[in-house]
């Protein structure tokens, strides 16, 4: 069993224990990868950590240098649509060999599909998702989030890039322990609309341009207007026990109907009941946190017996509580509650049973967490939903609240 990066780059004295979990609570926070993070802290340097991950992928390690001025001929191998869904980046031909970057140069579909289109054998090199950003966006003109232009900005101005040599060899790393697992990719659910800013350095005030350390209703932008004050909506009526069942007179929305009502919405209530009535008959207890730095609070629920007052008086932090810490780094999380203490206290909280299977999501927004999804099966044996089309309903509500604040703005001029 390999390492995990954060495992190697403690074991080999680059980070303590203190600055690793520095960087998984600003995984969290912010998402992305957790290299991006420690670059971001400062806990790391830029070869330091593509080094380490070269380790733990059994490849090489191809640096910005050799990612930097990449000739036509070798970028014309591989189709924009074939990087922009598989994030591959090549950068040398040899021998009817492609060598291409990659996050994940274990995804061997991705691989198989890039070979197939080019007619070219593929070889994986590894390389930090801030340098497949860059040059996805330098030759292929996909654009990145701003926070990774920032970042990139700050280290070339840290790390000047020499004239160009000729293309380097692959040298593969052996992993230590045999076969390397793959390091697990992220999945970030959310959209940014930010101007182009620079990076500060630092958990607390990692950048105010991005919304980092800002109240989750000031980097939306929003406020209710059908509510006196900034409170949780009030809680629905239990929905019906799992999503599509034939019960008599109850219509099951779908997910284009959901996403109809977002695009309606007026305020944040409207918001988390279009996002509810849809989740709730596949998760038939399930609540939307709204995230304002890194506290938690309920912002909507469905199947839990909490009361106005209770769930108002809820708060959490995201990067102590256990449960939230499932999808740091993460798309998602769908399977067991582990079993543990710290796990349980969550439902203590709630007063409700553990359930057997949980479902949960961050939502980004301007590369901040500003929300959290979690539901599950209640008393049933499992969850009867599609993980996919829940993903696909937070990106929706990322979206949602950038319109959200857009009409508001409207408004306001």
């Amino acid at each position: 069993m390999s390492m995990k990066i954060g495992e190697l780059l403690v074991q080999r004295g680059v980070i303590d224990e203190a600055k690793l979990q520095d960087a998984l609570n600003a995984q969290l926070v912010y998402g992305g990868h957790l290299g991006t993070c420690l670059i971001e802290l400062a806990h790391v340097d830029e070869n330091d950590l593509g080094h380490a991950l070269a380790e733990i992928f059994g490849v090489g390690y191809a640096t910005a240098e050799m990612l930097h001025d990449i000739a036509q001929p070798v970028i014309d191998c591989v189709p924009r649509r074939i990087v922009e869904k598989h994030g591959v980046i090549p950068f040398h031909v040899t021998d009817g060999t492609l060598h291409v970057a990659m996050i994940d140069p274990k995804n061997i579909s991705s691989l198989d599909e890039t070979s197939f289109v080019t007619g070219c054998k593929t070889q994986p090199w590894i390389a930090p998702e801030i340098r497949i950003f860059q040059a996805m966006e330098r030759y292929y003109g996909i654009p990145r989030r701003l926070r990774f232009v920032a970042l990139c900005r700050e280290l070339d101005r840290e790390q000047p890039f020499a004239p160009k040599s000729s293309p380097a060899q692959p040298q593969t790393r052996t992993p230590r322990g045999g076969s390397p697992d793959p390091v697990q990719t992220a999945c970030t659910i959310g959209v940014s609309v930010d101007e182009e800013t620079s990076v500060s350095r630092g958990l607390e005030d990692l950048g105010e341009e991005f919304g980092y350390g800002r109240s989750w209703r000031e980097i939306v932008g929003v406020e209710d207007r059908n509510s006196p004050s900034p409170t949780v909506a009030a809680r629905q009526p239990e929905p019906p026990p799992m999503r599509g069942a034939p019960i008599p007179g109850v219509s099951v929305p779908s997910l284009d109907e959901a996403a109809d009502r977002m695009c309606r919405v007026e305020s944040l209530d409207q918001l988390s009941c279009a996002l509810l009535d849809f989740a709730g008959h596949g998760t038939p207890r399930c609540i939307l946190w709204r995230v304002d730095s890194i506290e938690a609070s309920i912002w909507d629920w469905r199947g839990f017996a909490l009361d106005k007052e209770e769930a108002q008086s809820l708060r959490v932090q995201v990067t102590s509580e256990p449960i939230f810490r499932l999808v740091a780094g993460s798309g998602c999380y769908r399977g067991p509650v582990p079993n543990d203490a710290g796990y349980h206290r969550f439902y203590q909280m709630l007063g409700a049973a553990i359930p057997p299977e949980i479902l949960m999501f961050p939502v980004y927004l301007n590369d901040h967490l500003v929300a959290l999804f979690y539901g599950d099966c209640g008393t049933l044996p499992s969850i009867h939903a599609d993980t996919e089309d829940y993903r696909r309903a937070m990106v929706k509500l990322a979206y949602a609240l950038t319109l959200l604040q857009l009409k508001q703005t409207i408004r306001s001029i």
